[in-house]
């Protein structure tokens, strides 16, 4: 088994119900405990359009296949849900990228670990220190903590809203 850190994205529909169907379908496939950063509503970075906030969470657990395995079980909950495209940077239902995978480091064609946005976007620096700060991430030598607490004023410039007070029956959508 491997350790793993996922991110989930949602800025179409019902993000907390979207966010908590996709927690849900993965609970199916990594090995249990699921550890969950708090609930984050963030602006997209990096668009070319106007579009509605992220809600996004980043989650720690285990896996017991390959990280191409792990792709396309993401990818298929992704269609599940109803996203309809992988175009980059555009509005979705439903995201889920592999930020870290062990201490592997890979680049094909379909999959690169460490992700690549990884140390540039806040919420995926908050949520990895919330759940994993003394993580050392692969090619670079530097814990994740010591990202943080150096984090760069672009970065700090980034909205970022953090929804700890939701009641875990609204991130599920029961109310």
């Amino acid at each position: 088994m491997v350790s793993v850190v996922l991110s989930l994205g949602s800025n179409l529909g019902n993000r907390g119900i979207n966010i908590g169907r996709m927690v849900c379908a993965l609970e199916k496939i990594l090995v249990l405990p699921l550890r969950k950063s708090c609930l984050m509503e963030t602006e997209p970075v990096g668009v070319f359009e106007d579009q509605p906030n992220f809600y996004n969470l980043i989650i720690y657990s285990g896996y017991k296949s390959s990280p191409e395995r792990l792709l396309l079980e993401c990818n298929e909950i992704e269609l599940m849900m109803g996203r309809d495209n992988k175009k980059m940077l555009a509005p979705r239902i439903a995201d889920i990228d592999i930020l870290l995978y062990g201490n592997m480091s890979m680049k094909t064609e379909s999959l690169t670990i460490p992700h690549p946005a990884i140390l540039q976007r806040r919420f995926c620096i908050e949520g990895l220190n919330q759940l994993v700060p003394d993580w050392v991430i692969p090619g670079n030598g530097k814990k994740i903590n010591q990202f943080h607490n150096n984090m760069k004023p672009e970065l700090k410039n980034q909205k970022i809203r953090f929804l700890e007070n939701l009641t875990q029956d609204q991130f599920d959508g029961r109310k």
